[in-house]
């Protein structure tokens, strides 16, 4: 294990995004080890992240929806109308920067698209890939770890997700972050560090059990 290797005991454990489904993952496998867990922009439900993602591709209007569902269908999504409509929902749902910055550039360019395809889907705003049933609500109500969500006003992964979560862990925390949407950090970085630090200095501050070996 990465931790053992940095002869870490217990560690705060932050997930953005897919990272969020996988440090949930982490922690519901070795308690332990773990610190905190911040949930950030992420969701544990993804059947009903994709009817999110239907709630704001109708907000374009329904010729909108009906035209990129078509080109899906078609294997047309090079088409310039359809990557029109992704861009618009690209810069309200996934940073409402306007010009973004270099890491998130470079961090796009690079994605690794086979994994994601087999993953995710190849749409970023359809989920048909293997992911596409996860689902991990059940096991949250057993969750004995401190925990803090995260999650953009605006975010594609809709806070409804994120209520639930928070309503579901015991104790839980849950800061929804206006005119934001899924990387908060680039949007609103006071307001994003505003929230986790003090949440980071507060777990710190408390004393918790060491693992055994």
């Amino acid at each position: 294990m990465v931790c053992d290797a940095l002869g870490l005991a217990r560690v705060h454990v932050l997930g953005q995004s897919w990272g969020g489904i996988l440090g949930l993952d982490f922690a519901l496998a070795y308690p332990e080890r773990v610190r905190s867990f911040i949930g950030a922009n992420t969701a544990f439900d993804l059947p009903r992240m994709q009817r999110g993602f239907e709630r704001k591709k109708q907000a374009l209007g329904e010729e909108t929806c009906v035209m990129m569902g078509r080109h899906e269908a078609m294997g047309s999504t090079d088409h310039p109308e359809y990557q029109a409509a992704v861009t618009i929902l690209m810069y309200r749902h996934m940073c409402r920067v306007p010009d973004w910055p270099d890491g998130l550039k470079k961090s796009m360019a690079g994605i690794g698209q086979s994994v994601f395809t087999e993953m995710f889907g190849p749409y970023f705003f359809n989920c048909t890939g293997t992911l596409r049933d996860h689902y991990r609500l059940d096991r949250l109500k057993d969750f004995d770890i401190p925990t803090l969500l995260i999650q953009g006003e605006h975010d594609y992964l809709i806070p409804d997700l994120a209520a639930t979560a928070r309503d579901l862990i015991p104790g839980a925390r849950l800061h929804v972050l206006s005119n934001c949407s899924h990387m908060p950090f680039y949007e609103d970085p006071a307001a994003y560090f505003g929230v986790l630090v003090p949440f980071l200095r507060a777990q710190d501050g408390q004393a918790r059990p060491k693992p055994t070996n």
